[in-house]
């Protein structure tokens, strides 16, 4: 399972509720059999949609005309 790489990386002993959502979202397989469960204290999976990202020079120029 990915957690190991998820807490290992951060030299952590614990596997906490977070590190395992991190692991379980990321995961295609385990995301599908675990996709109705919630873990307590777990979080979200970091998301920024792309509407509210900033855009580039070219098409803000082409806003202003």
């Amino acid at each position: 399972v990915s957690t190991q790489s998820t807490w290992g990386d951060n030299k952590k002993k614990r596997i906490n509720p977070r590190f395992l959502t991190l692991a379980i979202r990321n995961d295609e397989e385990l995301n599908k059999l675990l996709s109705n469960v919630t873990i307590a204290h777990g979080g979200v999976l970091p998301n920024i949609q792309q509407v509210l990202l900033k855009k580039g020079k070219s098409s803000s120029a082409s806003q202003e005309v």
